[in-house]
């Protein structure tokens, strides 16, 4: 999938698991196929989905997180493959992706809540750089 990601499509969005050292190695083979393809791995788009829950109260925030990702994807270590807490925290794990290579991030709430939403949009996306 990644070696024709790289040569067939423009580019690659890895799912919700996995952390930001497997998204950075992953993206790297997906830049060496494309480059043994005759493709420039610049002109790739690079995504990432994160499931998130911005809130002060951590523990209320992993737990809205846990019942979405358990009742949709079964087991699901959401300590490690989400991003919940106060903005700076979300902002930080967001940004480790953003480092190993993401150009897009998607930001799944799981609920559809205004709130979260403007949450996200307002005291996290601009902590990113």
């Amino acid at each position: 999938m990644l070696k024709r990601s790289a040569e067939e499509a423009d580019g690659w969005v890895a799912g919700g698991r996995g952390s930001p050292e497997v998204f950075g190695a992953t993206w790297q083979k997906v830049c060496t196929y494309a480059e043994a393809a005759g493709k420039d791995p610049s002109t790739l788009e690079s995504g990432k989905l994160m499931y998130v829950t911005v809130g002060e109260d951590r523990n209320w925030c992993r737990e809205r997180l846990r019942e979405y990702t358990y009742a949709y994807y079964g087991q699901y270590d959401v300590d490690n493959d989400c991003v919940f807490g106060p903005p700076r925290e979300c902002a930080a794990k967001i940004q480790r992706y953003i480092d190993a290579g993401a150009k897009t991030i998607i930001l799944g709430p799981t609920w559809p809540d205004v709130n979260q939403a403007n949450r996200i949009a307002r005291e996290v996306v601009p902590l990113l750089r």
